[in-house]
């Protein structure tokens, strides 16, 4: 069984990796080809914690594990990671367990990477500025991914906390400087949104991040933060301005995502609104983008099928590059 950390993890795959991998997995869970049930969440009794169950199995490429992530509010007077995530995979033949891995950042990477293939498909071919609202973990993987699949020259940032945003732009000045882009700190969201051409949205927000009315003709939106039914980073008055909304899986949105829950619930859309999945897009059965005038929104939950898949591509790689550190589990 091989362990990796977190720098093993980060050493055996780019982005761009990971954009691929994601690709193919939507593309193979779209056709039935993957195995994904719904995720157990324990809630942890004084502790205002949850803990989460995802198991996933992806066919043609023999990824069979799960992943676990403890949400721990009150780790922060604890001086510690209120995220923490592992992921297990085992021997789709035997069973037996292979590999263990640091989650958190491939969790991250993996969500970055599915705003990647979305970007890739439906914006528009030369968007150039992006808008990204929620500057944690998630917010800096968003913003590497779009930059892999689109020529991005401008990038404005809002986060609640004007000082947090400040340092993820110092960051991913550094992190990304080759590719020459300006950045600044929008003053609020409407200013960071103004003129975007793609909007990535990742934040825990239970009331809408962004006006309707500072969204431009033929934008695109990664909508990655709300993950529960009661969340929504998406107001009903921008989604009744979306043409094409997409999603990772139809069946796990309207089961946890509280930005197309909420307005179904109120009337305002309906569930066969819903475009497809982007797996289906990748797949060449449904119609990407179709002229630059057209509003597109990829709403993400995220799959265990993105984590098994990746988690298979990483161990491949750590085995191939000497990362890691073997353990006897039977011994």
């Amino acid at each position: 069984m091989l362990l990796l950390k977190k720098s093993d993890v980060q050493q055996a795959i780019s982005m761009k990796e990971a954009i691929s991998v994601v690709g193919n997995v939507f593309a193979s869970y779209s056709a039935g080809e993957t195995k994904v049930p719904i995720r157990t969440q324990i809630e942890i009794p004084g502790e205002s914690a949850v803990s989460l169950y995802m198991p996933g199995f992806v066919e043609d490429q023999k990824a069979l594990g799960a992943k676990i992530v403890s949400v721990f509010p009150k780790n922060k007077n604890r001086r510690m990671p209120t995220i923490n995530s592992i992921v297990i995979l085992a021997d789709s033949e035997t069973g037996v367990p292979i590999a263990a891995m640091e989650g958190s950042y491939l969790t991250a990477l993996r969500t970055g990477a599915a705003s990647g293939v979305a970007t890739k498909y439906l914006a528009r071919q030369d968007a150039a500025k992006v808008a990204i609202i929620g500057t944690g973990v998630q917010g800096r993987t968003q913003l590497e991914a779009v930059c892999s699949v689109r020529g991005i020259r401008q990038v404005s940032v809002f986060n609640i906390s004007e000082d947090k945003a400040r340092e993820f732009t110092k960051e991913m000045q550094d992190k990304l400087r080759f590719l020459n882009m300006k950045f600044f700190v929008a003053s609020s969201p409407a200013e960071a949104v103004k003129d975007a051409d793609i909007i990535c949205t990742a934040t825990t927000s239970k009331k809408p991040v962004f006006p309707a009315d500072a969204l431009k003709a033929g934008a695109h939106i990664n909508a990655v933060g709300a993950f529960t039914p009661d969340m929504q980073e998406i107001g009903d008055d921008v989604l009744a301005k979306v043409d094409k909304v997409c999603v990772d899986s139809v069946e796990a949105v309207l089961e946890e995502a509280g930005d197309l829950i909420i307005p179904i619930k109120k009337g305002l859309f309906k569930k066969e609104a819903i475009y497809g999945e982007i797996g289906e897009i990748v797949a060449g059965k449904l119609t990407a983008r179709e002229n630059d005038e057209e509003i597109t929104m990829f709403k993400s939950v995220g799959l265990s099928a993105q984590d098994v898949s990746v988690g298979k591509y990483i161990l491949l790689r750590s085995m191939e590059m000497g990362l890691g550190v073997n353990f006897d589990l039977m011994s």
